[in-house]
């Protein structure tokens, strides 16, 4: 379940469970990339697990990075960064892994989008846990 906490760019947040990925897809009014463009990141906070966050840079660029960070001592470098890609809409792939997060553990986080160092638009999920076998 997600919230939009006021309106904004950001119209409708999906989000879903791989095996071994968080899965989440941001839709926007117009297409992402254009509607993007002012912003300078978009954040993914962690609540639970306490302590991560997914910072997403290069917003307007055919090449977006996405950085993983996680609590103090717990990164793991082998791992690889969320995947993401922007378009019509925002795709991010977030190794389960990289969370530390078990089978049936909770999960819940924003979406906020950064513009000068301010919150421009914030979207809210509930708690939810991935059922993997």
């Amino acid at each position: 379940t997600m919230a939009l906490a006021a309106p904004g760019p950001m119209k409708e947040v999906y989000f879903g469970f791989h095996p071994q990925t968080l899965l989440i897809r941001i839709d926007f009014e117009d297409q992402a990339r254009s509607a993007l463009a002012e912003f300078d990141a978009l954040r993914i906070g962690f609540a639970e697990p306490a302590g991560c966050e997914v910072l997403v840079t290069n917003l307007g660029s055919p090449k977006p990075a996405a950085q993983l960070s996680t609590r103090p001592g717990t990164a793991k470098a082998e791992t690889a960064p969320p995947d993401v890609a922007i378009e019509q809409i925002v795709e991010i792939a977030i190794p389960l892994e990289r969370l530390r997060v078990s089978v049936d553990q909770p999960i819940q986080f924003f979406i906020e989008l950064l513009q000068g160092g301010q919150s421009r638009d914030l979207c809210t999920s509930g708690e939810t846990r991935p059922l993997l076998s």
